[in-house]
């Protein structure tokens, strides 16, 4: 659990919409997009409420209060870019998927989820939990054999979880 409610909030709120993004991106669903993009808002006001809720602390040392707002700023990053496959996904471009690009989504659905939810319960370190170093293991062969790939929406993916190692990094310096 993290130290704001309103950071646990945005993870949640933040974990379901990449849920439904990916599962929208796997299955050609219009109608789950649309509905990512409409609680597109919701996220962006818990993005500035968790930013003020860091900002009303007294007494937090200057680097400590960075890394925390850098991790609030990553998790609104990967919002920006849930919104961005989502709006690809209700233009109807996520195109066809081959079966090795259904696999990148799929293991980072999986990775991506599981991350979200290990920096709700407890920000860790990589030494201290080998589901977490296997997680960052998991989305780090994604970012790398994404970036490879034309697609945008692929793409796309790989950025995702280049923004979710990001975000791990920084909370883990604000633990």
């Amino acid at each position: 659990m993290n130290l704001h409610a309103e950071i646990d909030d945005l993870l949640r709120t933040t974990d379901d919409a990449f849920c439904a993004t990916l599962h929208a991106v796997l299955d050609g669903d219009r109608e789950a997009a649309r509905t990512v993009l409409r609680g597109s808002a919701v996220r962006r006001s818990q993005v500035t409420a968790a930013q003020e809720a860091l900002r009303a602390r007294r007494w937090v040392p200057g680097p400590q209060l960075a890394s925390e707002l850098q991790y609030v700023a990553d998790v609104a990053h990967v919002g920006d870019l849930l919104d961005a496959l989502a709006r690809r996904a209700v233009a109807g471009r996520p195109g066809h998927l081959s079966p090795v690009q259904r696999m990148e989504v799929s293991v980072l659905l999986d990775a991506g989820s599981r991350r979200i939810r290990q920096l709700r319960e407890r920000p860790a370190g990589p030494g201290l939990d080998p589901a977490y170093r296997g997680c960052g293991c998991a989305l780090f062969e994604v970012a790398d054999r994404a970036v490879r790939d034309r697609s945008v929406t692929i793409v796309l993916c790989a950025d995702l979880a280049a923004a979710l190692l990001q975000a791990s990094r920084h909370a883990a310096r604000a633990a």
